[in-house]
């Protein structure tokens, strides 16, 4: 669900910023060197490492065709949004007919569900019309809107007991007021992390970044409550044009993954710095717009290099299909562009959907 490219940092006192650093310095200093080549290039990945992004609208005309991939693929996961102005369009008339069709059949083939609480209603802005304009430029939740926060979010965890996983936000960095600054963030976190436990306090609920450790120790020293049970993460290469990640933003043992993998080291070492080593990182997303043989290389790679990290506990990839004029799909949406209708068709793009599909997964 790309929203945008990654930010980098954000703003914060230069004290805390290095600060936060140094814990990351110290606790990296304390990691065990890894081999230069993953393990688990001979060994397999994990199951659930072999998950998609998906989203409702697309899934809902085609979940038939979506759900024979998924089984040939051999997918174990989706990620799907679950958006807030889609379900609440009128204060307090919910309409979850999109998502109980789509969320019920995922489950009954048995597939893990990560749901992302994401997008405003327009009339809970304190501007509808620039929030109908631009989600990320205007969007808000005054404070005085947080009871009916709180009521959605309720009402959708209570309506998927079988969805065990929420994420709150989609890369919350992009979003002028619901993330940018931080405290927004977490005035959106605290209160969906409070209403979901009260559901069920056994369901995940994650805090999301796109940016990586500058960004969630900001959340840190803003919350000691730690309202999230596990980080996500988006580890795209950044810059415009989805650039290649910087040679500093890729871990030394990098089998060639063109993701930010330092990032993701560093968000671990962060974690385990503040005290939640025992807390995961999902990839919710991550992928590449290249030709179909350098994504299949690049795969590959990724797969076999989180696998050698066993506290990423799941991961999925961006996405099943081309869409929207990009090329991160396994797919070749037929015909492309254009809205999607009766006659589309996904064909798998070779050697990227066999890369995919026949990755050596661990028992």
């Amino acid at each position: 669900m790309r929203s945008g490219r990654a930010a980098r940092g954000g703003r914060r006192g230069a004290a805390g910023r290095a600060l936060g650093w140094l814990a990351v310095l110290l606790a990296l200093l304390l990691v065990p060197p890894v081999a230069a080549r993953p393990a688990a290039a001979q060994a397999g990945a994990p199951p659930a490492l072999f998950g998609v992004a998906g989203h409702a609208w697309w899934l809902d005309p085609h979940f038939d065709q979506f759900l024979a991939l998924y089984r040939d693929l051999g997918v174990t996961g989706v990620r799907v949004a679950v958006d807030w102005k889609q379900f609440e369009r009128q204060e307090g008339q919910y309409d979850f007919d999109i998502f109980d069709r789509v969320l019920s059949r995922l489950n009954a083939a048995g597939l893990e569900i990560t749901a992302v609480f994401v997008t405003v209603p327009p009339w809970v802005a304190s501007d509808p019309a620039g929030c109908r304009a631009s989600e990320q430029g205007r969007c808000d939740v005054p404070a005085a809107r947080e009871p009916q926060l709180r009521a959605a979010a309720r009402a959708a965890v209570a309506r998927y007991p079988f969805v065990r996983r929420w994420e709150v936000g989609n890369e919350p960095e992009l979003w002028r007021y619901l993330g940018h600054d931080a405290a927004d963030y977490l005035r959106v976190l605290r209160a969906f992390y409070g209403e979901a436990k009260a559901v069920d306090p056994d369901v995940q609920v994650a805090a999301a970044t796109v940016t990586g450790w500058d960004y969630v120790h900001w959340l840190y020293e803003q919350a000691d409550e730690r309202p999230w049970d596990v980080i996500t993460f988006h580890p795209y290469g950044g810059g415009a044009g989805d650039a290649d990640p910087a040679p500093a933003d890729v871990a030394a043992d990098d089998p060639g993954t063109g993701l930010r993998t330092a990032e993701i080291d560093r968000l671990r070492a962060g974690m385990v710095a503040m005290g939640d080593g025992a807390k995961p990182l999902w990839i919710t997303e991550y992928g590449w717009m290249r030709d179909p043989a350098t994504q299949a290389a690049r795969l590959r790679a990724a797969l076999a290099w989180m696998a050698s990290r066993p506290w990423i506990t799941t991961a999925h990839l961006h996405m099943l299909h081309d869409a929207y004029g990009e090329t991160y799909g396994l797919t070749a949406t037929v015909p492309p562009g254009g809205p999607s209708g009766p006659r589309t068709r996904f064909v798998p793009k070779q050697p990227f959907y066999d890369a995919f599909k026949y990755f050596p997964r661990a028992r």
